[in-house]
């Protein structure tokens, strides 16, 4: 449970220094921006979240949340704003697939008896994460611009699919105990 808790803060902070960063370098259309991010979440939980619970979650986590980091790279040198908008459809195209496998992972893994409660955790833990992700990322682009925040999230993107896959054993694929 605590590994699904650390992606979603992850995810998160991640999706927070994002909506920071595209207001800021593409003030005048920052809403379309959100909607062409939602646009690729609502698409990749649609067309690949459930088909991605079967197997091993942690894999499945790990390599969404690589292909994060590498789009959010990209993201931090593109200054077209339709090549921006397109890396915030892949960015979200990752982050809604591993948000059902999160929820998922949640119905399978939280305490019996409590598990509304492990529901509201998890959801309670990502927005808590967008809003430290966005609070930081406002200093930061201040700062040093959108470009750079943008780079940091992608390296931190990479970090925390080191950290997924250490904790692998944590996030058992559905009808095995988890090892940790």
């Amino acid at each position: 449970m605590r590994t699904v808790l650390l992606v979603a803060a992850g995810h998160g902070m991640i999706l927070g220094a994002v909506q920071v960063s595209a207001a800021a370098r593409f003030t005048g259309i920052a809403g379309m921006l959100y909607a062409a991010l939602s646009a690729g979440s609502l698409a990749g939980a649609v067309t690949l979240g459930t088909r991605l619970q079967s197997g091993r979650p942690a894999g499945r986590l790990a390599a969404l949340t690589a292909i994060c980091g590498v789009v959010l790279s990209v993201a931090s040198v593109t200054t077209s704003p339709i090549a921006f908008a397109t890396a915030l459809v892949a960015l979200g195209a990752c982050l809604g697939p591993a948000g059902v496998i999160g929820f998922g992972l949640v119905g399978r893994l939280g305490p019996d008896g409590r598990t509304v409660e492990a529901f509201t955790m998890l959801t309670a833990t990502g927005l808590g994460a967008i809003a430290v992700g966005a609070g930081v990322a406002g200093v930061a682009v201040d700062r040093f611009g959108p470009a750079a925040v943008l780079l940091v999230a992608g390296a931190a993107a990479i970090i925390l699919t080191t950290l997924v896959i250490a904790r692998r054993r944590s996030l058992p694929a559905a009808g095995e105990q988890s090892v940790v």
